[in-house]
């Protein structure tokens, strides 16, 4: 907890590592982009007055290709229905990476925690967003929650060197070569039920595995299908992958540090 008893982003992350979504949580349409109407009874209370923690990484929003897990209801502008399938991933709206050809594998180049405003996919209101939990206390109504099905949503806005799989061939898409190999650099955003895969894998594999170096190896990405009475969804799994990456993309990863 932090000084004056606040409960921050930290705190209630650490009381949810390893523990899986409750039981009043799983009636709920955890699709990514649909209102949740209900939520757990783990979720976090908006704390009183006192504190102002700040997230674990405040990194600026770059504009890069989006990666995003294909659901059933998704649109993509310049992809048919026919083109892909619930599981893949698709960049930027415009190259599958069918299910069948994952994991992919990448390094985590940054991490944007923030708190977002959990609002309807298909309102016109725009979610808002904050950094401390102060913040939210501000815009927040009276006993609102934060939690991934509370009124307002932990996310994690994830900046990742992607390897060019297997059968892609987009040159556009990864433009760096490195050792052989193509790389190329994607937004990837967890959410409601595709937070805790994401976070808690990416973050207890740095703090042990990599032993606090968050580029000390790379990670696998692949998804899953997860249901309940009311639907079914694609969900992200993030595993380890290799310890220790190549000099030449350590120097990358340093280019991009340093704004080259």
């Amino acid at each position: 907890m932090a000084n004056g008893g606040e409960t921050t982003f930290a705190d209630a992350f650490e009381s949810e590592l390893g523990t899986s979504v409750p039981e009043a949580a799983k009636d709920v349409t955890e699709e990514v982009g649909t209102a949740i109407a209900e939520r757990p009874s783990s979720a976090v209370i908006v704390p009183p007055d006192g504190g102002n923690d700040v997230l674990t990484d405040d990194d600026d929003d770059l504009l890069l290709p989006r990666l995003k897990i294909a659901q059933k209801s998704s649109t993509f502008e310049n992809l048919e229905d026919e083109d892909w399938n619930m599981g893949d991933l698709v960049l930027e709206g415009e190259t599958v990476i069918p299910k069948s050809k994952l994991p992919i594998e990448f390094v985590v180049v940054a991490i944007d925690d923030h708190f977002m405003e959990n609002v309807d996919f298909e309102s016109e209101d725009v979610a808002r967003r904050a950094k401390t939990v102060a913040q939210v206390r501000e815009m927040a109504e009276p006993g609102a929650t934060i939690d991934i099905f509370g009124d307002w949503l932990k996310v994690a806005n994830l900046t990742l060197l992607v390897k060019q799989p297997e059968g892609v061939d987009d040159p556009s898409m990864f433009p760096f070569e490195v050792g052989g190999a193509r790389w190329g650099l994607f937004n990837f955003l967890a959410a409601r039920s595709g937070y805790r895969p994401v976070r808690s894998m990416i973050r207890t594999t740095e703090r042990f595995t990599f032993r606090g170096d968050r580029q000390g190896g790379t990670y696998r990405l692949s998804t899953a299908k997860k249901k309940n009475a009311k639907n079914e969804w694609a969900v992200p799994v993030v595993k380890p992958g290799s310890v220790g990456i190549s000099d030449d993309l350590k120097a990358l990863l340093a280019d991009f540090a340093a704004g080259e």
